[in-house]
């Protein structure tokens, strides 16, 4: 009962909804996810911690980071919620921000 409360709240967190935005595409380090959202690490660890407890995350060690990705038992119902509320979600000015921001980032390793 306590892991589908927690994934409720998830969904009712703008945060935790831009989190798992960025991570239903690729896996993502603490440091990627704070430029992308422009949030502190605090910020960030708050809600890696609530998404890993609805087992919606999964860490992945990678040599010296640990990133995040999104566990693909709960990727059907990430993109179902997420594809239910796609033009709330998609026209909101932080998450058009994270966008640009992720295209950035992207960008930048590739350079």
């Amino acid at each position: 009962m306590d892991r589908i409360l927690t994934f409720g709240k998830c969904f009712a967190d703008p945060i935790a909804i831009r989190i798992m935005r960025v991570t239903y595409r690729t896996p993502a380090t603490i440091q990627d996810l704070q430029t992308v959202l422009d949030l502190d690490r605090h910020t960030v660890d708050l809600r890696l911690l609530k998404l890993r407890e609805a087992n919606i995350l999964k860490p992945k060690q990678d040599g010296r980071w640990l990133s995040y990705e999104m566990n693909q038992e709960m990727r059907p119902v990430v993109k179902g919620l997420i594809t239910s509320f796609y033009e709330e979600v998609k026209w909101s000015p932080e998450c058009l921000e994270d966008d640009r921001r992720y295209q950035e980032l992207k960008a930048e390793r590739t350079s």
